[in-house]
């Protein structure tokens, strides 16, 4: 419960507006209606421990300017409001607690919500930074490489391993060649030396009959007469 006074009079330029509204029953029906509304709307906004400390005087003063605003809208004056004790019923303290939890947790849901888009809307922004980086380099390099079509091969052999070794020959086409493989197939295989062989000369059997005919000569003499 809150013990609470309000002070006021009736602002004499609204007396009969007033009387037709509410004849004698402004304090039953209007001052004490508002009066709670307004109380129970104000308290839901602060915490228990705050009501009981410092912003108790924070409240009051909230209290007092409302129903100052309130009152004068329906032809009345405050002269002053008082706050004179607060207490809260274990029920309605476990309530107000509950409910501004949830608001809480509520506030802490948006800005995490809030934090995440922010979060997807700079990635997206960093990727498409980075594609249109890439993209106008690749325009550069299809530029550079229509202007010379040579350094592709450079840098396709500049790429490689630094192991590996190339060798480029003409034709506008390169071939690779193992070429650890093939010095080491080079060191491993004997050099071929050619060898000369001196021909052993046959002695040539002539029977006597061939030699007699190869050493005498022979003459023969046709006469016609």
């Amino acid at each position: 419960s809150m013990d609470t006074s309000v002070i006021f009079r009736i602002d004499a330029e609204q007396v009969i507006q007033i009387h037709i509204d509410w004849q004698d029953r402004y304090i039953d029906d209007f001052i004490r209606p508002l009066m709670r509304g307004l109380i129970r709307t104000k308290v839901s906004q602060f915490t228990v421990n705050e009501v009981n400390s410092s912003k108790r005087l924070d409240l009051e003063s909230d209290l007092s300017e409302e129903v100052r605003t309130a009152l004068e809208d329906k032809g009345f004056v405050m002269d002053r409001f008082l706050l004179r004790n607060i207490t809260f019923s274990p029920e309605y303290a476990a309530t107000v607690e509950q409910k501004q939890v949830a608001e809480q947790k509520t506030i802490e849901r948006e800005y995490e919500a809030e934090q995440i888009r922010r979060l997807a809307a700079g990635e997206a922004d960093r990727i498409k930074t980075i594609a249109e980086a890439e993209a106008q380099a690749l325009r550069v390099i299809a530029a550079e490489l229509d202007k010379r079509p040579d350094l592709i091969m450079y840098r396709y052999v500049e790429k490689l391993s630094p192991g590996i070794k190339v060798m480029l020959v003409p034709n506008n086409a390169p071939y690779l060649l193992p070429l650890p493989s093939l010095e080491d197939g080079l060191s491993t295989t004997p050099p071929l030396t050619p060898t000369l062989t001196t021909p052993t000369p046959t002695p040539l059997q002539l029977s006597e009959t061939i030699l007699n005919q190869v050493l005498t000569p022979t003459l023969s003499l046709t006469v016609t007469p």
